[in-house]
C-alpha cells in the first residue's frame, strides 16, 4: 500500500481497507490506485471473506475529490480521474466478496459514491452524507447519476443531487 490506504486482516476473516488521507480522507487519483491495489490484495486472498471500506478518524470517511488537483487535470480529466475512479467503483459494486461501508463524518461527493457502491452501508448518528456537486457547478461523475436511483429511487436521488443537501444517517 502507498500512503492513503491501510489494509488491515482481521482474525475474523475480514479486510479492513481505511481511508486515511487526513483531514477528511479525500479522494485522489493515488487514493483510487491505492483502493484498486489493495482489492488486488483482497481478492487474490482467500482467507479474507468480506470487506469493511471506513475512514479513519471521526472527522469523515472521505468528505469528497481532492479538488486540490483538479487544476492540474483539467486538460483531460475523463482520462486522468473519472475513467479509472468509475472502474474502481465499478469493481468494489461487482467485487466478489461482500463489501461495507461503515461511515462516520462526512460521506460527501466521491465518499458517497464510494459508499453507495458497497454491498450494505453504515452511518454512525451524527454522520452525514450527500452529493454536494452541484455547488461547485459540476455533477456526481463516479456513479452517483446512476447508483443513487437504483439504490433509493428517481425522485429521491434527484433531490440529493439537485439540492446538494448532507443528509443525516436518519434521513437517509
Amino acid at each position: 500500500m502507498g500512503n492513503l490506504i491501510r489494509l488491515e486482516r482481521l482474525e475474523t476473516g475480514v479486510a479492513k481497507l481505511i481511508l486515511d488521507n487526513p483531514p477528511l480522507n479525500v479522494n485522489s487519483i493515488q487514493m483510487t490506485d491505492e483502493i484498486d491495489e489493495a482489492l488486488n490484495e483482497i481478492a487474490s486472498d482467500p482467507s479474507m471473506r468480506a470487506v469493511v471500506i471506513t475512514g479513519a478518524g471521526t472527522r469523515a470517511f472521505c468528505a469528497g475529490s481532492d479538488v486540490k488537483e483538479f487544476p492540474k487535470i483539467l486538460d483531460d480529466m475523463p482520462a486522468k480521474k473519472t475513467r479509472k475512479e468509475n472502474q474502481v467503483l465499478d469493481r468494489i459494486e461487482n467485487f466478489q466478496k461482500p463489501v461495507i461501508c461503515a461511515i462516520s463524518g462526512y460521506a460527501l461527493g466521491s465518499g458517497c459514491e464510494i459508499a453507495i457502491s458497497c454491498d450494505f452501508r453504515f452511518m454512525a448518528e451524527d454522520a452525514k452524507i450527500g452529493l454536494p456537486e452541484i455547488a461547485l457547478g459540476t455533477f456526481p461523475a463516479g456513479g452517483g447519476l446512476f447508483r443513487l436511483p437504483q439504490l433509493v429511487g428517481v425522485a429521491n436521488a434527484l433531490e440529493v443531487m439537485f439540492f446538494g443537501e448532507h443528509l443525516s444517517a436518519k434521513k437517509a
